[in-house]
């Protein structure tokens, strides 16, 4: 069974050890269920095209926050695959996803975007891309996922692939993460990943759990030293033999 640490690597994500706390934020809101829909059905004119802002709560609960930017064709691929599993209800109820278009005012585009992506999901607006920066986002898309506490666990600048089997296993560890408790309290997964860091890094250092490189090492350098006695025992009885001569 993996351990968490290495279902977020499975997953494309990298674990980060950092001191970020993501307080709530004032954020805008583009909402598909009614901003959107009252838009496209010309109920909304476009000079109105100014979201409202809504209380982003993160601590909540454990959040997976896409950052993506319109026109960008990863971002495309990336959005979509997350609407299909958002509208099939593969997140578990305690994670919550929430995507962030940043680094642009242009809602007008970011509309477009929804409506030609068929997005379900709401979409939270960043134009000045300072909460982008707050957690480490250097690039279009970009993953950060945060535990209860509002602290970053890992994040990965790039392209991933949320279908594979990887993201799957990620998901069924957090939906499990409730289950382990530490006295008395649920584990955040800032917890969880600092106790499998932990349990590995407290093992007593024998040769039965030296690491493969630490095996290779210890081979070449008994092999050295055979090599030593082997040219010294050879030397030895070439001494001996002109001695007698």
């Amino acid at each position: 069974m993996k351990t968490f640490q290495e279902a977020l690597v499975g997953a494309g994500l990298i674990p980060v050890e950092t001191d970020v706390y993501v307080a709530n934020n004032l954020l805008g809101v583009i909402d598909p269920r009614t901003f959107v829909q009252k838009r496209v059905a010309g109920e909304f004119p476009t000079t109105a095209l100014r979201p409202w802002e809504q209380d982003l709560s993160l601590p909540k609960k454990n959040t997976l926050l896409y950052f993506w930017f319109p026109e960008c064709e990863n971002c495309r691929i990336g959005l979509t695959s997350l609407n299909r599993l958002f509208e099939d209800k593969k997140f578990p109820d305690n994670l919550q996803l929430v995507n962030v278009a940043f680094g642009t005012d242009a809602t007008q585009l970011i509309v477009d975007e929804m409506n030609a992506l068929k997005l379900s999901m709401k979409v939270y607006l960043d134009p000045s891309g300072g909460y982008a920066e707050r957690l480490g986002v250097l690039a279009a898309p970009s993953v950060a996922l945060l535990d209860t506490e509002g602290k970053v666990v890992a994040r990965f600048n790039g392209e991933l692939d949320f279908d594979s089997p990887g993201f799957d296993i990620l998901l069924s560890k957090i939906a499990h993460s409730n289950d382990l408790l530490k006295n008395g309290q649920t584990l955040t997964l800032q917890d969880l990943l600092r106790t499998e860091v932990k349990a590995e890094s407290v093992l007593p250092v024998t040769f039965l759990n030296l690491r493969v490189e630490n095996w290779t090492a210890l081979g070449l350098f008994v092999l050295v030293w055979y090599c030593i006695y082997r040219f010294m025992q050879r030397h030895r009885r070439v001494f001996k033999s002109s001695d007698n001569s």
